[in-house]
């Protein structure tokens, strides 16, 4: 049976049980017959659907632009996308990359804390060589069963209470919730940063607005360890030096939705504190980044004894930094700074801005040889190790 047919007979049987809104390719992923598939998976404790059409479903969100519903506060699933890698899934010693698409769960808004805990649930239940969704779902399942006896004990709505307690909403009403959210990213009118700046051609190197910008945007990174004093805004601007590095930065193509748009770049980096120096660049050699209405960063570095630094900036997108960095360390890239530029178009995407981000970056690091692909010696070597020791799903 080939790698196709093995996903293919996965995805009927998966389809078979929880219908056909559980599991499905995402529109437009396959676009080669060697191209990785994409799928959409989402869980839930409610029935199944069995009248939902995802061709539809998919044409009507590119067509109307009202995005899925990943972000409504009424729905208790959990959608994720799928990457599946080439020759899932005899030849893989890694499980498929999982992406979290939801924000909420119901009225429960996802923590880092909750996310984490997902994330290791499904890194439990992967086999080298074997089919993994199933197992996947039978977890989810059983993770949101406990979720919600937790809900019930607890009367936890707007967030769960772990020791993090991080995203602390205001949660009077779900017609609140989604002013909120909306008004987050209703930042047109700040230096008049829009998606208009992304198609002007003027690159004029007179910009005051984008040198304050620039040192803003260097001042708020945590990376610059020695402090300066209001009186000396120039420590700030890191000006281009002898012995500066000069850092090969790769853009990707744009990706436009509802007039906002969204590109990423990144660089090669081997510590921290080269982040600073690289955005300052990047704006120096793009002036259309300056204008960008928010500069999405996260970078990670393997230090020498094998440990990892890593930090990510919002730049006013509240979480999107989070989520590009939870990107990056279940992609395992290292080395590398992301920036992914977003100039607003005038009308809230909700939660499918995240996604646009996370998919501009995870192009571009694909693009760039930072996603390893699965090799049949990694296979063979992980499956040595593992010989008569299967990691099974089960409750906690």
């Amino acid at each position: 049976m080939d790698n196709t047919s093995a996903l293919e007979e996965e995805s009927l049987a998966i389809v078979s049980i929880y219908g056909p809104s559980s599991f499905y390719p995402l529109a437009g992923t396959a676009t080669s017959p060697d191209s990785p598939p994409v799928y959409t998976l989402k869980v839930s404790l409610e029935d199944p659907n069995f009248d939902f059409d995802p061709a539809s479903t998919d044409e009507n969100q590119n067509n109307t632009g009202t995005g899925s519903s990943n972000f409504s506060r009424n729905r208790k699933e959990l959608e994720f996308r799928i990457y599946f890698p080439e020759g899932y899934p005899e030849t893989n010693s890694s499980a498929p990359v999982h992406e979290i698409v939801s924000i909420y769960y119901g009225t429960l808004r996802l923590t880092d804390s909750i996310i984490q805990e997902i994330d290791q649930g499904l890194d439990q239940c992967f086999v080298p060589g074997e089919v993994v969704v199933f197992s996947w779902i039978e977890w989810l399942r059983s993770f949101l069963e406990e979720l919600e006896a937790r809900i019930e004990k607890d009367g936890l709505h707007g967030n769960a209470k772990t020791g993090h307690d991080e995203d602390n909403v205001d949660q009077d009403s779900d017609g609140e919730e989604n002013k909120d959210e909306d008004e987050d990213e209703s930042h047109s009118s700040e230096a008049q940063r829009t998606a208009s700046d992304y198609f002007s051609t003027d690159d004029s190197s007179q910009d005051p607005q984008g040198s304050a910008a620039l040192s803003s945007s260097l001042a708020s990174l945590s990376l610059l360890h020695s402090p300066a004093s209001p009186s000396d805004n120039h420590s700030l601007r890191v000006p281009r030096v002898s012995g500066t590095p000069e850092f090969n930065i790769r853009s990707g193509p744009p990706i436009i939705d509802r007039k906002s748009v969204f590109v990423a770049h990144l660089a090669p980096i081997t510590q921290p504190t080269q982040v600073p120096l690289m955005i300052q660049q990047l704006k120096q050699e793009n002036k259309k980044v300056v204008k960008a209405t928010h500069n999405i960063m996260a970078f990670r570095v393997e230090n020498e004894n094998g440990t990892i630094s890593q930090d990510n900036d919002d730049d006013g997108e509240t979480a999107a930094g989070s989520r590009l960095l939870h990107l990056m360390s279940i992609l395992d890239v290292k080395n590398v700074v992301v920036v992914v530029s977003r100039w607003y178009g005038g009308i809230p995407l909700s939660a499918d801005r995240f996604k646009h981000i996370n998919n501009a970056a995870r192009l571009l690091l694909d693009e760039c040889g930072y996603i390893k692909p699965s090799t049949p010696e990694a296979t063979s070597n992980a499956n040595s190790k593992k010989k008569g020791h299967s990691k099974k799903a089960g409750k906690r």
